[in-house]
């Protein structure tokens, strides 16, 4: 086979196919969007409805509808989720205040009890110290709830 055909292909061969290809590109997707453009050029109609069926074929109709349905129920379930959020961030708040209040009632309970003689508080310890407690002996650090019970053992 001789090589002189290379001599007959113009010298920017692939930029000329390129374009060429760029252009059937193009006019396909041109083919497959608008229907005038389609009955202008040869085979048009033809592409332009056969892109149509496969596109009806990839999606089934009462396929998505099945998933939209899903979808809308899924965001309904979330916006219920939302507000049982809310809710029970409104129960942590209220909880959070109700429990600072109760630890000042016990607190001035202690302090209107220790006025008096009859009534010896035992030590206090605060949360530091409370900490290293409980992690060296956590039972210690639980007996340290009852108000007769110390480090010590009992008075």
């Amino acid at each position: 086979m001789p090589n002189d055909w290379f001599h007959y292909i113009p010298q920017q061969w692939v930029g000329i196919l390129a374009l060429v290809w760029f252009f059937v590109a193009a006019s396909t997707k041109f083919v497959e969007k608008y229907e005038a453009f389609a009955k202008l050029l040869p085979f048009g109609k033809w592409w332009h409805e056969r892109q149509k069926r496969i596109e009806e074929r990839a999606r089934p109709t009462h396929d998505v509808e099945a998933l939209e349905r899903r979808i809308e129920s899924l965001a309904k379930t979330s916006k219920k989720q939302d507000e049982a959020i809310e809710e029970l961030q409104n129960h942590v708040s209220v909880f959070t205040a109700w429990s600072i209040y109760d630890a000042r009632w016990h607190h001035r309970a202690s302090v209107i009890n220790a006025e008096r003689d009859a009534c010896k508080l035992p030590r206090h310890y605060d949360f530091f110290e409370f900490e290293r407690v409980w992690k060296t002996d956590p039972l210690a650090a639980a007996r340290l709830s009852y108000l007769e019970e110390t480090l010590e053992g009992p008075k």
